[in-house]
């Protein structure tokens, strides 16, 4: 797993990367990286992450989601 990242970052001309298996948790990741405990996500009504994620973003991030037409 380290020498794919490492050469993933390689490729990319980045100082690193980090292995993701699968689109789900790169979203958290992303949704917890982004946010704070209580504050609230905006989200495309037809969003990914609104049909098939969401009680993750409350449940690992402790953040809320409103969808936006």
């Amino acid at each position: 797993m380290k020498e794919l990242e490492r050469r993933t970052a390689e490729i990319l001309g980045k100082p690193a990367a980090l292995y993701m298996p699968s689109g789900t948790m790169s979203n958290q990741v992303a949704v917890r990286t982004h946010t704070e405990p209580g504050d609230e996500v905006l989200l495309e009504a037809e969003s990914h992450i609104y049909y098939y994620e969401a009680g993750a973003p409350a449940a690992l991030a402790g953040v809320s989601c409103r969808c936006c037409p």
